[in-house]
């Protein structure tokens, strides 16, 4: 796939991304990429990437790059990243 895993673009507001695998397997074991960031999210305020309570956080691996933010005002918390640093806005 030549997108992003999640993508929330042009106003979307109050989305909480939690608790997902994206970029592998469901076991988290092997790599299914995403061509593009393994989440994407640009022109929307307000929402929230993972969380602080177990389960809450993301798996994020194996995309063409792990997330991509281009506004302010994102929550991020917790995530795990392997082996591409972090969770970053852009």
């Amino acid at each position: 796939d030549f997108q992003a895993g999640i993508r929330l673009v042009s106003n979307c507001t109050l989305n909480r991304i939690q608790g997902n695998i994206i970029g592998l397997d469901v076991n988290a074991d092997v790599a299914i990429p995403n061509g593009n960031c393994g989440i994407l999210i640009t022109g929307s305020n307000n929402n929230t990437v993972g969380g602080i309570v177990p389960g809450e956080g993301n798996t994020v691996s194996g995309n063409g790059v792990p997330a991509g933010f281009q506004r302010d005002g994102i929550r991020i918390e917790a995530n795990h990243v392997p082996g591409r640093g972090h969770l970053d806005r852009i």
